[in-house]
């Protein structure tokens, strides 16, 4: 049907038609996050008020107490993968894709600093941790070796990289380095560094003092624990530096005495240092550093020079997901929606309590609405909620205790950031 044209028609609209209207729009709030990342914790803590987690293709950074977000917005997929450096000025985050990378951005501005990985990554950025000092980062590929690599962060150059595991990807359910330099001898001899390295004056990276060790690194997933260590040029020049024997990788080992049963995946990884003697800031090498890893059996193991030193079952009906320290209590987060809270020299369990369902005089808002909630809770013989998730009734068949995915802690007033998963498993 031909209609007619309108009186008042103006030609001068048919060039304005083929164009879009000169509106844009402006994130003000994101209702969600991902909790499905391919490795690590979910949350993490930037500062005292500062939570720092993803949504598709971006990070952000979360004020609680205000209740306002900022956006690092500049990755062209989704985010996979994020750690925050020691120092907590600096984030970095891995996407997905056959061209993954990392960008590595600052806390303050919120501009890239450098983006990093071009060409390694062939899926994607399976795991990411700087290590101590944060010259330095360690990224794990997606294919099918699990392929670790460690840059310097000022430049973006490759020093080295090895194969982790053969498992398929992602295979590797987090990656994290201790946040000091240590001896790292039972890995490997030729690392056993029993005299101060002199400090390094090259341009591409510095080091504040003169210290004696190397880095800690540990991978968990499924089937698979490793320790590696990580020695420093000692003489940097770019383009000269001898990769060779810098990244040693050893298996966890278990004594006949001391026989259980493994996990189909070790899933979370945290650090305790035993001070031994006289232990300082500046022999951060005397210490012994003990890992302490959960897995998808309920069974909580303390690693110590890479052999089994103890283990005992946490969680008989679930699996432990995120772990936790405060001073001398692991905290550990469970698939069943509880929180146990376990002595850091026996591994006996000292409290435990549910986050679902708590009563509490001051309801807190969520990070995401419905899905995913956070809780504020104080880790003492009194427990005392002080957030509670928004109530929604779960579907039909699924459990109402949610995935424990992430466990942080707010260093101000003792408090830990709980963030949980849906409504659980089906």
């Amino acid at each position: 049907t031909i209609l007619p044209t309108p009186s008042n028609f103006s030609m001068k609209l048919v060039s304005n038609s083929n164009q879009s209207p000169s509106v844009s729009y402006q994130k003000n709030h994101v209702f969600g996050l991902n909790t499905q990342l391919y490795s690590g914790s979910s949350i993490s803590v930037l500062d005292d008020k500062i939570v720092v987690f993803v949504a598709s293709k971006l990070g952000i950074l979360y004020d609680i107490t205000t209740n306002t977000q900022r956006f690092y917005e500049n990755h062209k997929s989704a985010i996979v993968s994020f750690t925050v450096s020691n120092n907590k000025s600096m984030i970095a985050t891995g996407e997905i894709g056959a061209n993954a990378c990392i960008h590595i951005w600052s806390t303050n501005d919120l501009n890239t600093l450098i983006v990093i990985g071009k060409g390694f990554f062939i899926k994607g950025v399976c795991g990411i941790t700087f290590l101590s000092g944060d010259n330095f980062i360690c990224a794990i590929n997606c294919d099918d070796k699990h392929t670790m690599g460690i840059w310097i962060v000022a430049t973006g150059e490759l020093l080295v990289s090895i194969p982790t595991c053969n498992n398929i990807a992602p295979g590797i359910c987090m990656v994290k380095s201790y946040d000091n330099i240590t001896n790292t001898h039972y890995i490997s001899k030729d690392h056993n560094t029993t005299t101060p390295i002199t400090t390094n004056t090259s341009t591409n990276y510095k080091r504040s003092t003169a210290i004696s060790g190397n880095h800690l690194i540990c991978t968990v997933g499924e089937k698979h624990l490793k320790f590696y260590s990580f020695s420093e040029p000692n003489k940097f020049k770019s383009g000269s530096y001898n990769s060779k024997d810098s990244l040693i990788a050893r298996s966890y080992q278990i004594e006949k005495k001391k026989s259980t049963d493994i996990p189909k995946k070790f899933l979370c990884i945290e650090y305790i240092t035993r001070q031994i003697g006289s232990l300082t800031t500046e022999t951060p090498a005397n210490a012994i550093v003990d890992v302490i890893t959960g897995g998808d059996n309920g069974v909580l193991y303390m690693w110590r020079y890479g052999v089994l030193y103890s283990f005992n079952t946490i969680c008989r009906d679930g699996s432990i997901n995120a772990l936790s320290l405060i001073d001398n209590l692991i905290i550990c987060g469970l698939s069943n929606g509880s929180i146990v809270l376990v002595d850091s020299d026996k591994l006996t369990t000292i409290n435990n309590f549910s986050v679902v369902n708590t009563p509490s005089p001051n309801t807190a808002s969520s990070l995401s609405a419905p899905s995913t909630s956070r809780r504020y809770i104080r880790p003492k013989d009194n427990i005392k909620q002080l957030g509670e998730p928004v109530k929604k009734p779960p579907p039909t068949g699924v459990s109402t205790n949610p995935d424990v995915s992430s466990v942080s802690l707010l260093s101000y007033d003792r408090r830990l950031l709980i963030a949980t998963t849906g409504f659980g498993k089906l």
